[in-house]
């Protein structure tokens, strides 16, 4: 008795050494691939006949397979043949040809989308896509994006034509801007592992408010007209840590974007730095925990022409459309996702959350946050209609309400998950 205990402690302090030894593979095989390329997917999943492999390399390259947009499901097995060890992959190829369209009113103001995207061009994950969007006035964008077009090294253009008539606030005033913004970016990005992606990038952009509905008393508080082009210059990372099973998630993601803005004028710098947490969790089979926290900061100045937007779908549902903006951000994002019904096509999922944010004042001071004036806290309830085969989508809505008795709440549509 004593020798079969000592014999199994042996065996299972000997699991982590048998878990990292290496296997020769022998032979490669994948199932399930009808569009994408089998050259691409083999050489981003990085295992070929011959290869030494270890069960943590393997799965790492299942997480990094499944990060595709090609790929709804990614699966490996081993297999022991008469010639050796047998590496199977088995793929479920996402639908990545997605047409979309959008309708929706706020403030009065309707809003028309319309696009084509591709996400895995040619069968090599190469994303191609243009919108139109009209909201009394016109916008359009266009983007390629090819992530392996030398090795580890990817590159992106695209360009935006944004036009729109929102709001801005000074004090208890409101203006009515006609905005404009076009913006040609290129972006470089190198992937030197399957978690770590680091960006540069620059934009060249037209940027231009002019003043249009305001009260008379209010006008001399709102500058006429601004019309100016800048340059971007940006440096970002990203940390994959989060992977998806279909429509589930599970894991941590940091994603941090940095950016300083030169105009033509010779203004001082403004200097923009903003990083997004996100943690999900599963929670038996049919629950999905979501997590995310946000932090932003830029050069302080005094303008109602700040970067960070409190917005129905950018931070806290149910506030309203941009009807505020500040020099520094802080917001936290939290629900509970549970599956009603799922089959190989479709999931329904019912959603509750509640949303946090506070922000800097143009010009003010780090007690902004700490302002029960600013402060929002909104919570409520939503559903999700996924589409499973297709890449990404889900239709969304959501109905936030205030929890401190500011403001009163609205309904919030959208693509994709909140977070």
């Amino acid at each position: 008795m004593m020798r079969l205990i000592f014999s199994l402690s042996l065996f299972l302090l000997s699991l982590p050494a048998l878990r990292a030894q290496g296997m020769v593979l022998q032979s490669v095989e994948t199932e399930g691939l009808k569009r994408t390329h089998p050259g691409f997917f083999y050489g981003i999943a990085g295992a070929s006949p011959g290869d030494t492999v270890t069960w943590e390399a393997l799965e790492e390259m299942r997480r990094w397979l499944v990060l595709q947009p090609a790929f709804n499901a990614v699966a490996y097995h081993l297999d022991t043949t008469d010639s050796g060890l047998h590496l199977r992959w088995e793929t479920d190829e996402a639908k990545t040809v997605l047409p979309y369209a959008g309708l929706w009113s706020s403030n009065d103001i309707t809003t028309v989308i319309g696009g084509l995207s591709e996400f895995n061009f040619l069968g090599r994950g190469i994303s191609v896509g243009a919108y139109y969007q009209y909201n009394l006035r016109h916008s359009l964008g266009l983007f390629y994006r090819h992530p392996f077009l030398v090795g580890k090294l990817g590159a992106e253009v695209s360009y935006t034509l944004w036009n729109s008539y929102e709001p801005l606030y000074k004090g208890p005033a409101t203006a009515w801007y006609d905005y404009s913004n076009s913006s040609l970016n290129a972006t470089a990005f190198f992937t030197p592992t399957r978690r770590q992606e680091y960006q540069v990038g620059i934009s060249l952009f037209q940027e231009g408010y002019r003043l249009g509905t305001v009260a008379e008393e209010d006008r001399p508080l709102f500058p006429r007209e601004l019309d100016i082009g800048k340059l971007g210059i940006r440096a970002n990372h990203f940390y994959r840590g989060a992977v998806p099973h279909y429509f589930y998630w599970s894991g941590l993601s940091v994603d941090t974007y940095s950016q300083v803005v030169l105009d033509e004028l010779g203004s001082e710098p403004f200097y923009i730095i903003r990083q997004a947490w996100k943690y999900y969790r599963r929670t038996g089979e049919r629950g999905n925990w979501a997590l995310r926290f946000i932090w932003g900061l830029s050069t302080n100045v005094n303008t109602p022409f700040a970067p960070f937007a409190l917005d129905n779908h950018i931070s806290i549902r149910g506030v309203g459309d941009r009807i505020d903006r500040g020099t520094g951000m802080l917001t936290l994002n939290t629900e509970y996702r549970y599956t009603l019904l799922e089959n190989r096509q479709i999931g329904l999922q019912a959603v509750g959350f509640v949303d946090a944010g506070s922000w800097r004042l143009p010009g003010g001071t780090f007690s902004d946050f700490a302002d029960p004036e600013i402060i929002r806290l909104h919570g409520g309830v939503g559903g999700r209609f996924i589409l499973k085969q297709f890449y990404n989508t889900v239709f969304s809505a959501d109905y936030g309400h205030s929890l401190l008795g500011i403001g009163v709440g609205g309904f919030v549509l959208g693509l994709g998950q909140y977070f």
